[in-house]
């Protein structure tokens, strides 16, 4: 009795540094400038849907949102591989990510969804934000060609 929609937006600029510590293998270092976010959101459709423990009779005016954000600038730490092409070009492989902890806020509007569901309301977005305080890592795999004339 649920709709639900998402958006994923993720927009970066990234400033890094190469070390080079054996043949074509490098370490990379630096930082991105994010504008990185997920907006999820939950309609109630006008039946009754199950919250937690709780059965609530939610019109089709209540909905929950539920957005993520991370940091505006990050820490980035990556592991790559150059493979020389020949006349100077290179093949480019890196694995990383970029390191920070998502923000979570739920905007909620509606009759239903301020009234005796608080309680079980609040213990989903307790869950939701421990699941996603678990993780500080976006990870990145690039690949590329390095071309010189």
């Amino acid at each position: 009795g649920v709709s639900y929609s998402s958006t994923l937006r993720s927009d970066r600029a990234a400033f890094m540094m190469d070390w080079f510590v054996l043949g074509g293998m490098r370490v990379t270092d630096g930082l991105t400038f994010n504008r990185m976010r997920v907006d999820l959101r939950a309609h109630g459709g006008g039946g009754t849907i199950m919250l937690g423990e709780a059965a609530i009779a939610a019109p089709a005016s209540d909905r929950f949102d539920v957005a993520m954000r991370w940091p505006a600038t990050m820490t980035y730490l990556g592991v790559g591989y150059d493979r020389p092409l020949g006349s100077g070009s290179a093949f480019l492989f890196d694995f990383g990510g970029s390191i920070g902890k998502a923000s979570l806020s739920e905007p909620r509007s509606g009759p239903q969804l301020g009234s005796a569901a608080e309680a079980e309301l609040d213990r989903e977005l307790a869950q939701l934000r421990d699941g996603i305080g678990r993780y500080r890592f976006v990870p990145q795999v690039s690949f590329g060609v390095n071309l010189r004339f």
